[in-house]
């Protein structure tokens, strides 16, 4: 059976049809299948296509993270400094294994923690060298450098000289502090001796002026008497030979 509508709106009904029982339809979803079925391959390969490229790119990310990560690592192999990083919002901080070799400690021994900084601290540098990172943090934004004495395993203080530079978020407050730790305590000599011998060579140049002057007293004085009395033999009876001999002595 068949149903239509009429021009005039009204529904008709008949008999089937030879086309509706040989089933026209089929073929048409069959088609309609193959249809969608060729969308969702070709959405799947394209899919496939963004999937591959997307580990073609996190490859080379990933690969150029760790050639940065063993660059930055050679670095700090290779530095005679100590390489720190300070998270200020967690008060965490990070020193290469330098520092342990310097201060006597075994790799590792110390632990990463800014509070490792601040106890092994001079008490005399304590106050102005955290005075030079807090100063940094809230005020400056020129580069941290300060010196200062770190306490060793031995007890000892060793002088180091600290570079470094901090970065601050949107909203101006400081989040991250690095940079680097040189032991300079052979500077440190040098400058100590430096200025002893130059104490030692103004000592030396006192000492010379306060001699020259005592001996230049003492010479003048002697002399002073015999200058007097050249004078009196001058006025004094006596040969012609011999005041010329005092008239000498007075000019001379």
């Amino acid at each position: 059976m068949t149903v239509g509508i009429s021009t005039a709106g009204t529904v008709t009904t008949g008999p089937a049809t030879s086309d509706d029982e040989g089933g026209t339809w089929v073929p048409a979803l069959i088609a309609g299948f193959g249809v969608l079925l060729g969308l969702l391959v070709g959405v799947t390969l394209a899919a496939a296509d963004r999937s591959r490229a997307s580990q073609r790119r996190l490859s080379e990310v990933h690969r150029q993270l760790l050639e940065s990560e063993e660059r930055h690592q050679l670095a700090v192999a290779g530095s005679r400094d100590t390489i720190w990083d300070f998270d200020v919002r967690t008060g965490n901080a990070f020193f290469s294994d330098r520092i342990d070799e310097v201060l006597g400690y075994a790799p590792g021994e110390l632990r990463q923690s800014f509070t490792t900084f601040v106890e092994h601290l001079h008490p005399d540098d304590r106050f102005y060298a955290l005075a030079a990172v807090f100063g940094h943090l809230q005020h400056e934004r020129s580069p941290y450098d300060s010196e200062f004495r770190l306490r060793s395993k031995t007890g000892a203080y060793c002088w180091f000289r600290s570079r470094g530079q901090a970065i601050w978020d949107a909203s101006g407050k400081p989040v991250r502090m690095a940079g680097s730790l040189t032991c300079i305590d052979d500077l440190r000599a040098a400058e100590t001796a430096l200025e002893a011998a130059r104490d030692a060579a103004l000592d030396g140049a006192r000492a010379k002026t306060e001699f020259l002057a005592v001996m230049s007293h003492e010479i003048r004085t002697p002399l002073n008497g015999i200058v007097g009395a050249a004078a009196l033999l001058v006025d004094a009876p006596m040969t012609d030979e011999g005041r010329q001999l005092a008239s000498i002595v007075l000019t001379s």
